[in-house]
């Protein structure tokens, strides 16, 4: 799913963009991930978030805020495939 800046009132790091993709899906918030590779991707969702260095941030920047960082996507998917 894909939400962009012109489908919601407040841009990241306010939530409301991931909100409205899991219900667009049908996934509760709780039960899905956000992958990101920024700062403000991090902030919109901590819980749940897990970083990409293929990005605009480097690991050194997105490691304090997302639960991982991969350097690759199919190290984040084997991880997550993993859980």
């Amino acid at each position: 799913m894909i939400i962009g800046g012109d489908d919601v009132r407040q841009p990241k790091p306010d939530n409301e963009g991931f909100i409205k993709a899991c219900a667009a899906v049908k996934v509760s918030v709780e039960d899905s991930v956000y992958v990101g590779d920024s700062i403000d991707d991090m902030r919109m969702a901590p819980k749940q978030s897990y970083g990409l260095t293929h990005g605009i941030a480097s690991k050194k920047e997105l490691t304090p805020l997302a639960q991982k960082v991969f350097d690759t996507f199919t190290d984040l998917t084997e991880f997550l495939l993993a859980q």
